[in-house]
């Protein structure tokens, strides 16, 4: 009796309650409540929980991608409406905010939906994370209504979850749009094995990713084809040097002690280590494009141990133009020079006086003669 009189009250509230109180840095979490009905859907008043443990009697198969990212816990809710198919919310606790990140990213490819900190929905699937939570809302079916109601419920699972998180900020690291950054290309990744999924390299874990690593993985159009950037972050200096001498025994044997290589298709491939981070370029058409902005980044360094990550380098490489977008015009402390044009081919840097596609290092080199330099662009 006393269970049935909880359950009343909490169905008569505003929303129902199914999560003890949980802490998000430090502090104490709201109690996590979805709506009992949505649409004519309604909460079939259970709730599924699922540890390390037995999550696979709900995923087999697919457990390992949440496992990767530090998985804690998956909680799942159904929704049933008389002749229409059911709709299921599941919400998975990671580690941490990146690791939500992670999972979201892993498999992003839909258009976004304005929920929660990052987001998609098609094909009656709505995916989004917030805070250290990954959460998706799908219908086991079709039916007149369903993309509203999945949207709705996404919409108050994303209000249950105060608390936000950072994205992980080697991400931020990598080259955007301007420099032809595919969208929905981005992977941030935790597990040789989830690398190999997106970009096979090799079946054993050469590159020593793990918990302890973040690594980011994303995909560039280079006319017409696609070259893939892998950016690696170890524990410390050391941990990237054994890395780096660990790829390159094992997938450039014939590069010796240089940083590239040209491979059998004729394309060419990047092994570089800086500090902490290694950075690998995958099928790139030619030796220039890859190779200049990033020469360009590490001469401003001046000596410093990181300079991929200084503020400093950073912020004058973004005031130089070094780093541009058109965007930044009129932003005093950017320079705001870059004129891209979308082409076939994708978003690309022109010439502004012809409107002639040009290469990142023509770009460098046109940008080292307005600022009467030579330490920019070009090969040394």
């Amino acid at each position: 009796m006393l269970r049935l009189i909880l359950l009343l009250i909490s169905l008569l509230a505003p929303g129902f309650s199914s999560e003890p109180l949980a802490q998000e840095k430090g502090n104490v979490e709201a109690k996590f409540r979805l709506p009992p009905e949505m649409a004519g859907w309604k909460w079939d008043g259970k709730e599924k929980s699922y540890d390390s443990r037995t999550v696979f009697q709900y995923i087999n198969g697919a457990a390992e991608l949440y496992l990767a990212y530090g998985f804690r816990g998956l909680r799942v809710w159904r929704y049933e409406k008389a002749g229409t198919p059911a709709i299921v919310v599941e919400k998975y606790e990671l580690a941490s905010p990146e690791d939500a990140y992670g999972v979201f990213s892993y498999e992003q490819q839909d258009e976004p939906a304005g929920i929660g900190q990052g987001s998609e929905f098609g094909g009656g699937l709505l995916r989004f994370w917030k805070g250290r939570y990954f959460v998706s809302v799908y219908a086991e079916g079709e039916g007149p209504g369903v993309e509203e109601a999945i949207l709705g419920l996404g919409r108050g699972a994303d209000g249950a979850i105060p608390a936000e998180g950072e994205e992980p900020a080697i991400v931020r690291l990598l080259p955007g749009k301007s420099f032809g950054r595919i969208e929905k290309s981005t992977r941030y990744l935790k597990s040789h094995v989830l690398l190999n999924q997106r970009f096979f390299i090799s079946h054993e874990n050469i590159l020593s990713l793990s918990r302890r690593t973040e690594a980011v993985l994303a995909a560039y159009s280079r006319d017409p084809q696609k070259v893939h950037l892998l950016l690696i972050r170890y524990p410390a200096p050391e941990d990237a040097a054994s890395a780096l001498n660990s790829f390159k025994k094992a997938y450039l044997p014939e590069a010796g002690q240089k940083d590239r290589l040209k491979t059998e298709d004729k394309k060419w491939t990047f092994a570089r280590r800086q500090g902490e981070y290694l950075l690998l370029v995958f099928s790139s058409p030619t030796e220039s494009d890859a190779e200049a902005l990033l020469r360009a980044i590490l001469d401003l360094g001046d000596g410093e141990g990181d300079p991929l990550t200084s503020p400093r380098v950073l912020a004058r490489a973004i005031g130089l133009g070094l780093l541009d977008a058109p965007h930044l015009r009129g932003n005093p402390c950017a320079a705001g020079r870059l004129v891209t044009r979308l082409t076939h081919k994708g978003v690309n840097a022109v010439d502004p006086g012809t409107g002639r596609v040009i290469t990142e290092r023509e770009r460098l080199k046109a940008l080292a003669a307005a600022l009467d330099t030579t330490q920019y662009g070009g090969r040394r």
